[in-house]
């Protein structure tokens, strides 16, 4: 087409126009977006030293979709917080995975993406604490919230493919649902994952017609035989997540809230309120499961109020390998034990292959009930006596514990030990530690052995909780474990779960005893009662300083009331 110099003017500011058009979408200035509309994701590369973003899209699964076209190896995909309180529908994806978010579309990439939440503008990240204000992923009762799997793995095929490594943070997940399997908040599948700053929140596993259940109430998190993935969590909350009753969840299967399978595991900061797995046959872990051989590293987890066959709160099994557990506290928890003697209101640890590594400093477990089973933390074994794994506990409180006794709830189940093979033995550590009933004798076709228990450094009385505030269960004052324990493998700070702000560990010269460290009240150093009264003779004084009335007065004094001010003290 040829044009005249008249029509060449008039059409030349249009082609000036067009690049500020094309480039608009990734401008920091829009209007107000409503909740799931468009513009609240970005994809930022790093350009030049600075973070540059490269395209603005309506969901999570419309820039996911632009793999091979623009988003790439090393990208960040940023959900910005909306100005809605409203819960909303991040991804608008629907397909056979039935599923929010499918990210199975980034197997096209190797070293992989980052999705973050982040505030109105782009422009920063949402901090850990601010669960409200995380970018909510909602699978709306009918869907599973994020699937993510390699397509080159599809049913039990090995050829050792992974998806690239993905890392997930600050985002609440929100009414997740399966009936197929996996985890209802998050299914994870060949795939090493970051996940830091995740809240689910009823995310339910129910229904299952897939014919080979394992569970996950808030994500399934599983390599499934394909070789070696890690898996990294920090600051997760599963809050009333759970496994549908009626669903065999198999013996490998539970976890209401998570359940972790086949994969290197190192997990910190966790919390698991209320969430339930499995039924009177099957199901592990209430709040948290692990089913690996590979080596487990825990700390920092609170569950409360969680239920499960065994495991209670959490349920393991070792084959083998190293798990390690620190800073554990569980509280109110409980086993609905079915067929099996075994128990662990609290914690049960299974193993089924020879040697290994258990240990688990600094924990509390207190409050929590069994059924027909024994123990809070229940230990049993299949291994012989010249291969079993070893199991240190140092630095517990596991005391004040209820089980069944002929048909009434009766404190005192606080370990049990458990073999169901003559040749079976089972070693326990026990140092530094308030530790109530462990039970020895046979239960059913168990038989529980003695544990190694260091008399010169355990207890066996009532810990003396504090019993009020946001941490019932800490140490009050007079409390003989507080600076009883030992330094040795302790972390440096006492229990730090999301929302609550850890102290440094020890406080003094030597760690206490719990999960608990004990940060003591002294006086002030201007330590003067104010505005005192004073009766003496009958005559009532008030509003001087007492320690001039008294270098005046001679006679025997009645304090009726004044008031002390107190500090906590500072470490320097």
């Amino acid at each position: 087409m040829i044009f005249g110099k008249e029509k060449m003017k008039k059409f030349i500011p249009v082609l000036l126009v067009l690049p500020l058009l094309l480039f608009v979408s990734c401008g920091e200035k829009q209007p107000p977006q409503k909740a799931g509309g468009g513009g609240d994701v970005r994809i930022y590369r790093l350009v030049n030293q600075t973070q540059a973003c490269v395209g603005t899209y309506n969901s999570i699964s419309a820039a996911i979709a632009t793999v091979g076209s623009v988003l790439q190896d090393g990208d960040e995909i940023r959900v910005r917080k909306i100005a809605y309180n409203e819960m909303f529908h991040i991804g608008g994806f629907t397909s056979a995975t039935d599923a929010v978010i499918d990210l199975s579309p980034l197997a096209g990439l190797s070293t992989g993406i980052t999705i973050s939440g982040y505030d109105s503008a782009f422009a920063n990240p949402l901090p850990d604490d601010d669960t409200a204000n995380w970018p909510v992923i909602n699978g709306e009762d009918t869907k599973r919230c994020i699937f993510i799997e390699n397509p080159n793995n599809t049913g039990n095929s090995q050829k050792d493919i992974f998806l690239c490594p993905i890392t997930i943070k600050h985002f609440r997940i929100v009414r997740g649902a399966t009936s197929v399997y996996g985890g209802a908040g998050i299914i994870s599948i060949d795939c090493s994952l970051t996940l830091d700053g995740i809240r689910f929140e009823h995310c339910v596993y129910s229904n299952d017609t897939s014919g080979y259940a394992f569970g996950g109430g808030g994500g399934f998190l599983a390599k499934i035989y394909r070789g070696n993935v890690t898996l990294n969590l920090n600051n997760i909350s599963c809050i009333q997540c759970s496994i549908d009753p009626a669903i065999d969840v198999g013996s490998s299967g539970g976890g209401g809230g998570l359940l972790l399978l086949q994969t290197t595991i190192t997990a910190k900061h966790l919390l698991f309120d209320n969430c339930s797995a499995g039924n009177i046959n099957h199901g592990a872990g209430g709040g948290l499961r692990i089913y690996t051989s590979a080596d487990v590293d825990v700390e920092d987890v609170k569950a409360h109020g969680c239920s499960a066959r065994i495991g209670g709160g959490i349920g393991t099994v070792m084959f083998g390998n190293t798990q390690t557990f620190k800073n554990i506290l569980i509280d109110g928890c409980s086993a609905i034990e079915g067929a099996s003697p075994t128990g662990g209101s609290a914690m049960s640890v299974e193993t089924a292959q020879a040697g290994g590594a258990f240990s688990l400093n600094k924990c509390t477990m207190t409050n929590n009930h069994v059924g027909s089973g024994h123990g809070a933390l229940c230990i049993s074994s299949i291994m012989s006596k010249d291969s079993n794994p070893t199991f240190d506990i140092e630095n517990a409180i596991i005391y004040g514990n209820y089980h069944m006794v002929g048909g009434v709830e009766v404190i005192g189940s606080d370990i049990a030990i458990c073999r169901n093979s003559s040749g079976a033995r089972i070693d326990i550590t026990l140092t530094y530690s308030d530790v109530g009933a462990v039970e020895t004798d046979g239960i059913g076709t168990y038989l529980l052995l003695p544990t190694h228990r260091d008399q010169a450094h355990c207890l066996d009385t009532d810990p003396l909780f504090l019993g009020t505030g946001n941490d019932p269960y800490s140490l009050a004052s007079n409390s003989h474990l507080i600076g009883a324990g030992t330094n040795t493998g302790i972390l440096d700070h006492d229990i730090a779960y999301p929302g609550r702000t850890p102290l440094t560990c020890p406080q003094g010269t030597t760690a206490s005893i719990g999960a608990y460290e004990f940060q003591p009240l002294a006086p002030t150093a201007d330590f003067t009662p104010t505005s005192p009264t004073i009766t003496v003779g009958g005559k009532s004084t008030s509003g001087r300083n007492l320690a001039e009335w008294l270098k005046s007065h001679d006679e025997a004094v009645l304090l009726e009331s004044f008031k002390i001010r107190f500090r906590r003290e500072t470490t320097p």
